[in-house]
């Protein structure tokens, strides 16, 4: 007999013997789930992997994909026992990379994460191989890859229609299960959900919390659901915060940043969850903070920050998550460790409530020529918070909760995290006088001298231009100066207090 097993649709129980046929199918947004404890089979089971489809535009040229747009997807093998040349012959749509033909053989667009960057496996369409192919190399489960279909005209195979399914031919795997980690010398791997059915993402990581390092104890995967696509991380601060959980849908993979000497990490069969519904359920969580977002006319890059008094301004295991490098490559935002202990670009950080006036936070910044969008989005963010960026490069300073701050680059590519920091305020955001504006601040030599009525109390910061504090203190009609014992040059002062916000430059000498 046949049994399909659609896309909103599951089979569970402890045991089953098959000695017919068992598909299982998935879409864009749905993914059909198999979970039983063991299998008898002497027939077949196959499963139809969702795959994001590469269309070409335009007239076919065999040796370039520049009228192509090329749209990947991170996954796993679903099934056990299949060899990458019958994926090929199973699926005659899979890409084919023209553009890295050198002669030994076509490559598909389909390979592993080795040492910072994707491969892409050569084939000559027959499961035997030879020396010059990968069609012998075993598509392990657990094991992550690249890959993407395509539609177009194929002089070899005619027209395509594929609607976007990679199928897979093999075992089902029902027990405890491992991934091979640790090779890469960037220390990132890609690996993926073995299963048939759901894997719970708050479950593997706990199990796995000790196997991965302290700046991502948490998974970073890649979301072809969102308008762009982009890379998604959660921490395990996240998922314990989360309104239930986070499930891994067969055959999707995802980056880790396991412990140094770590060679393997774990899956258990009892992490397995039946999920009806959209990759990654996403669950609102309880947390405070904010995304900034790096945005132009054809790209949108976002870091987050949250807010914990449980936190500390360095390193806390479970609350940052660093970015994986392909993240910040081209277009990229980030920030810097608050206290400086580590140079890592971060993903997510968490930082102390109870200290947020006195914190600064370097952001990094990746962009090419042209204008750029810095703008912020509320995660539960108090109302009374305010969130400034300042771009040293001109001295300005924008409120984010009430304004985007638009910046151009011009001269040649930005990076790195010497231009914008990050500073807050608790302050009704309703308020509109700002009697800082009425303030003069003048420096002479080494010292900063405020001018005017001083209302409330007013903190004096002294930043340099790579975004450090290097000196502070609070004002008063009394307390009109601050000596600053640093070298000479340019530096960003910064004046605050309950009614508002204000940057200058000055010249010390």
């Amino acid at each position: 007999s046949t049994i399909d097993i659609n896309e909103t649709a599951y089979l569970s129980g402890d045991d089953i013997t098959n000695n017919g046929t068992i598909t299982i199918k998935s879409n864009a947004t749905n993914h059909g789930n198999l979970k039983v404890n063991s299998v008898t089979t002497n027939g077949t089971v196959n499963y139809e992997l969702h795959t994001p489809i590469t269309v070409r535009d335009g007239a076919f040229d065999a040796n370039d994909l520049s009228n192509v747009t090329v749209k990947v997807g991170l996954i796993t093998a679903p099934l056990d026992g299949m060899k990458f040349g019958e994926v090929v012959d199973n699926n005659l749509d899979l890409l084919t990379a023209w553009k890295y033909n050198d002669g030994g053989g076509a490559k598909k667009l389909f390979g592993p994460y080795v040492n910072g960057a994707y491969s892409n496996f050569f084939s000559d369409g027959s499961a035997n191989g030879d020396d010059k192919t990968n069609d012998a190399t075993l598509i392990t489960p657990g094991k992550g890859y690249r890959a993407s279909l395509y539609q177009g005209k194929n002089p070899n195979n005619g027209d395509l229609t594929s609607d976007g399914l990679l199928e897979f031919t093999g075992d089902i795997l029902t027990g405890d299960q491992s991934a091979d980690v640790g090779s890469n010398n960037d220390g990132w791997d890609l690996i993926g959900n073995p299963y048939t059915s759901g894997l719970s993402l708050k479950a593997f990581v706990s199990e796995n919390n000790n196997l991965l390092e302290n700046l991502t104890t948490g998974i970073t995967y890649w979301d072809n659901t969102l308008n762009p696509a982009a890379f998604v991380t959660k921490t395990k601060a996240e998922l314990d915060a989360t309104d239930g959980d986070i499930v891994i849908p067969p055959g999707q993979a995802f980056f880790v940043r396991p412990k140094t000497g770590t060679t393997s990490l774990n899956f258990k069969a009892d992490q397995q969850q039946i999920q009806n519904g959209a990759s990654f359920n996403r669950n609102s969580n309880a947390l405070e903070g904010f995304n900034i977002t790096l945005g132009n006319s054809d790209v949108n890059k976002s870091t987050k920050v949250y807010l914990n008094n449980t936190t500390t301004l360095g390193v806390d295991k479970g609350h940052e998550a660093a970015a994986i490098g392909l993240s910040t490559k081209g277009m990229g935002i980030y920030t810097l460790i608050a206290d400086q202990s580590t140079t890592e670009a971060l993903a997510i950080q968490s930082i102390p409530t109870n200290s947020i006036e006195n914190t600064t936070l370097k952001l990094g910044v990746n962009a090419g020529l042209g204008e750029h969008t810095l703008s912020l989005e509320s995660i539960n963010l108090p109302e009374d918070l305010n969130v400034y960026v300042t771009d040293l490069a001109n001295g300005s300073e924008t409120l984010l909760n009430k304004h985007n701050y638009t910046f151009s680059v011009t001269d040649a590519t930005l990076e790195g995290a010497d231009r914008f920091i990050i500073s807050f305020q608790s302050d009704a955001l309703s308020t509109v006088n700002n009697s800082l504006e009425e303030l003069q601040i003048t420096a002479f030599k080494n010292t900063i001298t405020v001018k005017g009525d001083l209302k409330n109390n007013t903190t004096l910061k002294v930043y340099d231009l790579q975004g450090r504090k290097v000196a502070q203190t609070t004002l008063s009609n009394n307390n009109r100066q601050l000596t600053v014992n640093n070298s000479a040059g340019i530096y960003l002062v910064n004046l605050s207090n309950a009614l508002g916000s204000k940057t200058q430059k000055v010249i010390l000498k």
